[in-house]
């Protein structure tokens, strides 16, 4: 599986190390009730997750595109006794999620119950470092959390992204995916693109009331990065439905489906906004 020219990385992902500072911040101004959505995301996991594994051992998770921490820290505040191992490739983010954590969780239970990998998750030697954090030949997990990173990605890359997911889940084991997919429907999928679009514009521009105290940390960049998220927003978004009444075959349904999920759902949909829950 190709991986993206460091060229292509930088343009794509600009805000990863360029606007890191912001991220939390420029989230709230680019997706309608983010957080929200990360909620509703740690829920599901919870909800799956149960009483299968003791307090004793903990659950075993694994976050793909952690950022700068959204969904680990929500994870801590259901299952305190979980161990997770996070993935991404950004230094800048990877340094912010690190000191929220420990600031949040304590330097003794950072250091004691997260493991964190600098790495793109379609690596090849990914595998080698997830088995070193496992101290596992065979890294498994009880349950796999991904936020908003596979609408950046072809569709072979989607079909690929979700054969490691399948592989490295154990039996029974959940992934809880939260990104951005568009519709069977074309005026559908038009306007769910550009309400958030208009959303966006307006929030940097004249933000809602309860985001104008957050406006005024991001107000001397704002310009800058409403442009420069405008056009990644149009240029390198790569969008595929879930499912289709006429097709299986290019909708993300029909990839779990041939990847060998047993079980799969999409319990929670806002404009472009999906959250999957599958299961091996």
């Amino acid at each position: 599986m190709s991986l993206f020219t460091p060229e292509l990385k930088e343009r794509i992902f600009f805000y990863g190390d360029k606007y890191a500072q912001y991220y939390d911040i420029v989230e709230e101004f680019t997706q309608p009730h983010i957080d929200f959505i990360h909620d509703v995301e740690i829920d599901l996991l919870a909800m799956s997750l149960g009483s299968s594994t003791s307090s004793k051992a903990g659950a075993n998770i694994l976050v793909v595109g952690s950022g700068t921490g959204a969904e680990v820290l929500r994870i801590f505040r259901k299952r305190s006794e979980a161990l997770v191992v996070t993935v991404d490739f950004s230094a800048e983010m990877n340094n912010l999620c690190r000191r929220k954590m420990i600031r949040a969780l304590g330097k003794r239970k950072f250091e004691t119950q997260i493991r964190m990998i600098e790495e793109d998750f379609f690596a090849p030697h990914l595998h080698e470092k997830l088995a070193k954090t496992t101290s596992s030949t065979s890294p498994q997990f009880d349950a796999i959390v991904a936020g908003f990173l596979l609408h950046h990605y072809t569709l072979d890359m989607k079909r690929e992204f979700y054969s490691r997911i399948y592989h490295l889940l154990k039996p029974g084991g959940v992934v809880v995916h939260a990104d951005l997919f568009n519709y069977e429907s074309e005026p559908l999928s038009f306007f769910s693109h550009h309400f958030v679009e208009d959303w966006m514009k307006k929030q940097f521009t004249s933000p809602d009331r309860e985001l104008r105290q957050r406006y005024g940390k991001i107000k001397p960049v704002a310009r800058d990065l409403l442009k420069e998220w405008l056009n990644h927003w149009n240029s390198f978004h790569i969008y595929h439905p879930l499912s289709s009444r006429q097709r299986h075959e290019g909708t993300i349904f029909g990839i779990l489906g041939s990847t060998g999920f047993r079980k799969f759902e999409c319990p929670f949909r806002y404009y472009e906004v999906g959250i999957i829950w599958g299961q091996r």
